[in-house]
């Protein structure tokens, strides 16, 4: 509480501090569930590429690029950019061309 003590001078600036203090308590302390993430009411996917891409798509991505497609090819294709095209590669352990 000595972040409180400091503001205790000022109430326009505790009496925030106090509100965000209390949601922190009152808010559950395990994380949402990736495929359950929701941002101000709504649902969104979630944020890692490796989450979202399904893993037999990644196997015929992986099998295109070998046999000769771009990553810009396969971002375009896959609806993603070349970074994350080259990221879920490299996670894979393929080598670069």
């Amino acid at each position: 509480m000595e972040l409180a003590r400091r503001y205790s001078n000022r109430p326009e600036l505790l009496n925030p501090l106090v509100k965000v203090m209390a949601m922190i308590a009152a808010e559950p302390s395990d994380p949402p569930e990736p495929d359950r993430l929701s941002v101000q009411g709504r649902e969104v996917a979630p944020w890692k590429i490796t989450d979202r891409f399904p893993s037999n798509d990644l196997d015929a991505l992986v099998a295109a690029y070998q046999s000769g497609a771009t990553s810009a090819a396969l971002a375009e294709q896959y609806g993603m950019g070349v970074t994350s095209v080259k990221r879920l590669l490299r996670k894979r352990g393929v080598r670069k061309r």
